[in-house]
């Protein structure tokens, strides 16, 4: 990871201690963050370049008030914008499955 990588960061609350701290180490070695989260004010959402914001709503349109678990509904759409854009890039010849393998988790 360094300079012209991005790294997408995914937290619901974004500021999950774990997550900051990657965050953290990808800005210092000079990648882009992105950030999918549900709150963008949060530490992480305020140092991301890019912000993918996923709220949660329940029947009525209020806004965290989901009648699922906690996080749940965030955790879901997460799952699903994940899978489409791998799958997108997949599609469109621009990575392949062992390639994105070996740069799933090159940080921890």
């Amino acid at each position: 990871m360094g300079d012209g990588d991005l790294v997408i960061a995914c937290s619901g609350s974004g500021e999950t201690a774990g997550v900051l701290q990657l965050a953290d180490s990808a800005r210092q070695a000079g990648a882009r963050l992105a950030a999918v989260l549900a709150h963008p004010e949060s530490q992480l959402g305020r140092a991301a370049d890019l912000r993918v914001v996923l709220r949660e709503y329940d029947g009525d349109g209020t806004v965290d008030a989901s009648h699922q678990f906690i996080g749940t509904l965030f955790e879901q759409s997460a799952l699903l914008l994940f899978d489409t854009v791998v799958l997108a890039l997949e599609r469109a010849g621009a990575v392949d499955p062992e390639s994105m393998r070996r740069r799933h988790t090159n940080m921890e």
